[in-house]
């Protein structure tokens, strides 16, 4: 994950958003849980095998000897971790996207974890997911550049974050400083 931090402030509509980051989150491996998240305003994550008391506890040793059990490349474990704490720690100031239906998603996340079903992860979503650019425009997968869309290639087993700060898109006002 790229830790450069470039803040953003757009009004859409009479609303003004800041973020002070986007991430890119995969929403279970083959999109099983895009529908689902998007419609019922929540931001699902897996790692099933660490269990929501060790994350929620911040016992990020514990949850990495764990996950050396599933994984034994120390640079895809340390991947791995990162994400897992990124999800539990990230503040309402981080905007999350993601892919659905043929199009960029994005939403900002209340704090911490509010629910685990099945040792799977759920953030509440703040309001809504939305689709649309600070313009008013659907963003559209096909109107959206080949660099941003990369991430979603990525392909992580639950999820997967990557720091936008380095991608761009040509329709995207909302994100467009950010993503230059």
């Amino acid at each position: 994950m790229c830790n450069a931090m470039v803040p953003v402030t757009r009004k859409v509509g009479m609303t003004q958003i800041t973020a002070s980051r986007a991430l890119f989150i995969k929403q279970g491996e083959g999109g099983r849980w895009e529908k689902s998240s998007i419609q019922g305003g929540e931001i699902r994550f897996g790692y099933q095998e660490i269990p929501h008391e060790i994350c929620q506890s911040g016992n990020w040793e514990e949850a990495r000897r764990i996950e050396s059990k599933h994984c034994d490349n120390q640079g895809a474990l340390a991947r791995h971790i990162n994400q897992v704490r990124e999800f539990y720690t990230a503040d309402e100031s981080v905007m999350w996207i993601t892919f659905y239906a043929g199009r960029l998603w994005w939403c900002f996340a209340e704090s911490g974890v509010s629910g685990v079903e099945n040792n799977e992860k759920v953030r509440k979503v703040k309001g809504q997911w939305h689709d649309m650019s600070a313009e008013g425009k659907t963003l559209w997968k096909r109107e959206i550049s080949g660099k941003l869309l990369a991430i979603e290639k990525f392909g992580a087993p639950s999820a997967m974050f990557l720091n936008l700060s380095t991608c761009y898109t040509k329709s995207m006002v909302l994100l467009s400083p950010m993503l230059k």
